[in-house]
């Protein structure tokens, strides 16, 4: 975008003090390809805003911006840097506002749905998502647990990113197909202005409990902060929702009248949002939802269990139908919403012990989370939690307090100690246990894994061990360190360790969940995931499914009868393609999910599921020869160590590894992909949907030219298996000269690790010999050290390939089963 329109749309908001040009020519043009906050995301072209912080001023990182790449600056005061600035009277509303300028005003191309609360915001934007899904509205997200641009998600660094990050998001929504975006929008985010640039058709009000009072002072700001969404952000003839249990609800519905559709378990008319509940268990919530004017969808099973869970379908339910959707949409999408990450995360293991891995981290949510807990056990509450330093002391006595009233038995350990002695917060937990109450014991552990492995092994048949405060987040702050860490990985290894038989989740991801995930329609019986999926009706066997998909010679769907003669139990397919076999289909008691094109829902409902099962590592194999070899070659290598899951034959396509992702098993933890190319953009194009943590690149050959040209064009293709964030580390073959010279030319933010007989290969290939019986031996060095490594294949020409599979395994510290 040019720079002058830039510097018109500011004066044309009223913001623009003036124009500083530097050493530029005012008449030339200026292209402002980026709007960005932060320096480790300057690139040539950006216009660098300089925000000024509690703690650090924007103003003092211009110089790091323009050493970076940055085009032009936007700032509150000029700088003696030879580069254009804008000067405004307020960065932070001018960068929102410029942001959503530069991306075409994004938020205008979509339903906008914004959550605001204490609790529950997270599990109510699924449950919003889902019901949109099942209305035939795709969206995007941005909440505390990830952002999704509906194609990909990214682990969520904050609740609300800043404006700029938000209008990118929402740019990526627009360009994926998606309608409809739900967000959670923070005190922090709405107070500092974060939101500006968005405005909302629908807002959310869950309940206001105690929390980030360190920031806000007393509750009357707290809920001024959250009162923001409704008076600043809103547009049109916008429709609201709010708690009518909780006083700031009240509130809420008491000043915008009709606007605001009120919902409530204890408090309930005609005109509000209620339910009756039949049943409650660790499976889930049985129960009918009322709507203003008497309707109801009944009969309803919805997968998420306690009574805080209830106001979450509740909430979702008055914004859904405060956005004009009926009884039937909403209930089906409230019973289809997927597992949410670190939300009541249930886990059941053979030993008939239950693991609950949740966010909960202020005294209200421990206290409702164990109190719904105490509801579904059969045995003992095992509690398991600590709390964040830096934050709002006063509630660690109160989380002590809710304990003791409501577990049986209490581990105190660490959870984001950050700049605190995590012993020193234990102790203030522990101020807050009261005598005489439920809790006879407790332990303090402060190494967190130990703790939770404490627990477990304690643990007997009917208990529940509540593992809570930090969900799905990946890393603990210890000091001024972000160290990787997981929950969830702790409760896998012990389980594993224990002989457990794995992990076990109480739900798993099925035909019906990926209705949801596709926007189209599952019909028959419900068949969970992974499936055996073909796209060639003769490779199908007895319960495999088939995908019927559109060709240029021949549509699929004219093989669905081959396919169920061949016993496949899954079609899916198109309503006008599957009508032929309509009846034979229902007759046979066929499942099928039905949608409006077959390829784009495998890749839909494949990203859902490797977001579900998150392996651990994303390897990804290209090249001109030698793909599938290596990929076998690493599958053998991994194998010993952890669960590996791989392509079946050659499927390198975008549909071959959506296929090859849908037929992962849910405890898969290292997944290997094989994407192969005939024609510019493709690779790219499966990166986009699945990318890799590490990527392999074997060589460039003259291969495929009749689509890629020449070998520069093939080198080209193959470089895209790099996606734009996330990977680690690349493999590749050090003795392709074209291949070297290119990955060499510039520096990367991964690990390059180059395999070849050439001395400045990261793994030395020292020699390759054959046997006697013609197996390749190969010689390698790697560290200072060398080994002899034997294989079953056949040939030295496989040398590389071989190499490639011992140099994962040395990165990912899995000793190779060849040397």
């Amino acid at each position: 975008m040019d720079f002058k329109r830039m510097i018109s749309y500011m004066d044309k908001e009223g913001l623009l003090c003036s124009a500083v040009w530097g050493s530029g020519d005012p008449a030339a043009a200026l292209d402002i390809k980026r709007v960005t906050h932060h320096t480790s995301k300057v690139t040539p072209g950006s216009l660098f805003c300089c925000l000024p912080g509690a703690h650090r001023d924007g103003h003092d990182f211009a110089g790091e911006a323009l050493l970076k790449g940055a085009a032009a600056l936007l700032c509150e005061r000029s700088l003696d840097l030879e580069i254009p600035q804008i000067l405004v009277s307020d960065a932070r509303k001018a960068m929102a506002l410029i942001s959503s300028f530069l991306y075409d005003f994004p938020s205008e191309k979509l339903k906008m749905i914004a959550l605001t609360g204490t609790n529950g915001k997270s599990t109510t934007t699924y449950l919003v998502r889902s019901v949109l899904a099942s209305a035939g509205l795709p969206s995007g997200l941005l909440g505390t647990i990830v952002y999704h641009d509906g194609k990909t998600e990214t682990l969520a660094d904050r609740t609300t990113p800043e404006s700029d990050e938000i209008q990118e998001w929402l740019s990526r929504m627009v360009e994926n197909g998606s309608r409809a975006c739900v967000m959670e929008a923070s005190s922090h985010g709405l107070e500092q202005g974060r939101l500006w640039g968005c405005r909302f058709d629908a807002a959310g009000f869950t309940n206001l409990t105690p929390e980030h009072l360190d920031y806000h002072g007393e509750m009357e700001a707290y809920f001024q902060a959250k009162r923001k969404l409704f008076t600043e952000f809103t547009r049109g003839e916008w429709t609201g929702a709010a708690n009518a249990d909780d006083p700031f609800g009240k509130r809420l519905i008491e000043e915008f009248g009709g606007r605001v559709i009120p919902f409530g378990v204890a408090n309930h008319g005609p005109e509000t949002v209620h339910a009756n509940v039949h049943s409650m268990s660790l499976e889930g919530i049985r129960l009918d939802v009322f709507f203003p004017g008497g309707k109801a969808a009944s009969g309803l099973k919805v997968p998420l269990t306690g009574g805080y869970n209830l106001y979450n379908i509740l909430t979702s339910a008055a914004i859904a139908w405060g956005l004009g959707f009926g009884e039937g949409v909403i209930g089906h999408g409230l019973e289809k919403v997927p597992q949410v990450p670190g939300r009541l995360e249930r886990y059941l293991f053979e030993n008939g012990v239950c693991c609950i891995i949740d966010y909960a981290h202020s005294p209200d949510a421990l206290r409702n989370v164990l109190k719904t807990v105490g509801e579904l056990a059969g045995g003992k509450i095992w509690s398991v939690f600590g709390m964040g330093g830096d934050r709002y002391a006063p509630n660690r006595p109160l989380m002590g307090e809710a304990a003791s009233e409501l577990a049986d038995e209490l581990v105190i350990t660490m959870d984001n100690p950050r700049s605190e002695d995590p012993a020193s917060i234990a102790r203030q937990i522990e101020e807050g246990l009261r005598d005489g109450r439920r809790l006879k014991k407790h332990r303090v552990i402060l190494d967190r894994p130990e703790a939770i492995r404490h627990a477990l092994d304690n643990a007997r048949a009917g208990d529940i061990v509540l593992v809570s405060g930090k969900g799905p987040e990946p890393y603990i702050i210890i000091g001024d360190k972000t160290l990787p860490y997981s929950d969830k990985n702790v409760v896998k290894e012990w389980a594993e360790a224990r002989g457990l038989g794995g992990l076990m989740r109480s739900e798993r991801p099925s035909l019906w969940e990926s209705a949801s995930w596709s926007g189209g329609k599952a019909e028959g019986p419900d068949i969970p995931i992974p499936w055996n999926i073909w796209t060639d009706s003769r490779d199908v066997r007895s319960g495999d499914g088939f995908v019927a998909l559109p060709g240029e010679h021949v549509d699929g769907h004219r093989f669905v009868g081959d396919a169920l003669s061949n016993g496949a139990r899954l079609v899916i397919g198109t309503t006008d393609g599957l009508a032929p076999w309509k009846d034979r289909i229902e007759e046979e008691g066929i499942s099928c999910l039905v949608v409006d094109n077959t390829e784009k829902a495998m890749i839909r409902v494949a990203e859902a599921y490797l977001a579900e099962v998150a392996p651990r590592e994303r390897i990804a194999v290209t090249g001109s020869v030698g793909k599938t070899t290596t990929r076998e070659l690493i599958r053998s290598a991994l194998h010993s160590a952890a669960r590996v899951h791989a392509a079946r034959r050659s499927h390198n396509t975008l549909v071959g590894c959506a296929l090859t992702v849908l037929g992962m098993p849910p405890d898969t933890e290292i997944l290997v992909f094989e994407m192969g190319t005939n024609h510019p953009g493709e690779i790219a194009e499966i990166v986009s949907h699945f990318p890799p943590t590490i990527a392999v690149i074997t060589a460039v050959a003259p291969v495929h030219l009749e689509g890629l040209g020449t070998l520069d064009g093939v080198l080209s293709a193959k470089l895209e298996i790099i996606p734009r964030e996330g990977l680690r580390l690349l493999v590749f073959n050090a003795d392709d000269q074209r291949l070297s010279r290119a990955l060499e030319s510039e520096s990367h933010p991964f690990r390059m690790a180059g395999v070849g007989f050439g001395k400045g290969s990261a793994l030395l290939l020292t020699g390759a010999s054959e046997d006697s019986e013609g197996t390749l031996c190969l010689g390698v060095s790697y560290g200072g050290q060398s080994w002899a490594c034997h294989s079953s294949l056949r040939g030295t020409h496989h040398a590389h390939n071989l190499g490639f599979a011992i140099m994962i395994g040395l990165a990912l510290d899995i000793p190779p089963k060849f040397c």
